[in-house]
């Protein structure tokens, strides 16, 4: 008898434990400001509050010239063996002592440096999603808020804000670009996932995923970009999992082909790939991660997302789910 209560109470004792184990442990969290389909996060940093894009297609920080010499920061170039090819060229780094994101303060953050005149087609400070690499993060787009958890829990025991939800694995790739996989008409594909960016598909992947091109009935040109590059509209049909499917997603085509060497993303070489805030030890060059299917505002705004990078696994549901 002695032996069974003994037992029990082990049992009792295990079962709180793994019961505490499995609790989310939340680190913080911070508002998120939408204007015009683009996400922006407040970041104290040289002890002033500045409006910094979130960043979920790059892997690195960025931060104006003008904010540099705001803030007397010394840039330093990069070293010689790190170079980058692309729409920007990057050649000066920075190391921020500290930045604060809600409660969360976090110590000697690198930045690259945006050189004057540099066109990204967005917020030239931008706070990556590499910088979150300890941590799981949730969107709560409904709430407009962007909220830190501990990576110590249990599998599956993360969505507490809804019964009705999905799993998407992701892959993640050098660098940290984040990539899901989700269905556009029935057919998988790797996404981007981009806050400040329209939701876009490239007539390359277009053609080569679903075998429509620019002449395929229900193609219809929009508009003609500044580059000369038209854009397209086209009556797609469903985006999402089995579980969860956002109805007739509003993605533009982009009238040019998957392109070679990067597809035109940034190409660059960097250090060590899991520690993204040094430059210090040089690697090979790889590309940025390109994707052919970007998921904008415009999508991700009707999702509420939470990331799970142990398990590599996204939690999705309807950004209205309780």
């Amino acid at each position: 008898m002695r032996a069974a209560a003994i037992l029990a109470l082990f049992a009792l004792m295990t079962g709180a434990a793994q019961a505490q184990e499995c609790k989310l442990q939340q680190y913080g969290s911070v508002d998120m400001h939408v204007a015009d389909e683009n996400v922006s996060i407040p970041v104290v940093i040289g002890g002033v509050q500045k409006e910094f894009a979130l960043n979920l297609e790059g892997a690195v920080n960025r931060i104006s010239q003008d904010l540099v010499d705001e803030l007397k920061l010394q840039a330093k170039p990069l070293p010689p063996k790190i170079s980058f090819s692309g729409p920007v060229q990057f050649t000066k780094r920075v190391v921020v002592p500290e930045l604060q994101l809600g409660d969360v303060k976090l110590k000697d953050v690198e930045f690259l440096v945006v050189p004057p005149g540099a066109k990204l087609g967005g917020m030239e400070n931008a706070i990556s999603v590499g910088l979150f690499g300890k941590v799981d993060i949730e969107l709560d787009m409904a709430g407009k808020k962007l909220k830190f958890f501990s990576q110590d829990h249990c599998p599956g025991q993360v969505v507490y804000w809804t019964r009705e939800f999905t799993q998407v694995p992701f892959e993640v790739q050098e660098f940290g670009y984040v990539r899901p996989t989700l269905q556009l008409d029935g057919h998988p594909m790797s996404v981007a996932l981009s806050l400040n960016s329209p939701s876009s598909i490239d007539m390359g992947t277009v053609r080569q995923v679903l075998g429509l091109d620019e002449n395929s009935p229900g193609m219809t040109v929009l508009s003609t970009n500044e580059e000369g590059t038209k854009i397209y509209q086209y009556p797609f049909k469903s985006l999402g999992t089995e579980d969860l499917k956002i109805t007739n997603p509003a993605l533009r085509v982009m009238g040019y082909p998957r392109g070679k060497d990067c597809s035109g993303h940034q190409r660059l070489e960097l250090p060590d790939r899991t520690h993204l805030r040094s430059t210090e030890t040089p690697q090979p060059v790889t590309c940025s991660g390109g994707a052919g299917l970007i998921l904008g505002y415009s999508i991700l705004s009707k999702l509420h997302l939470y990331f799970s990078l142990k398990e590599k696994l996204m939690y999705l549901s309807s950004a209205g789910a309780h």
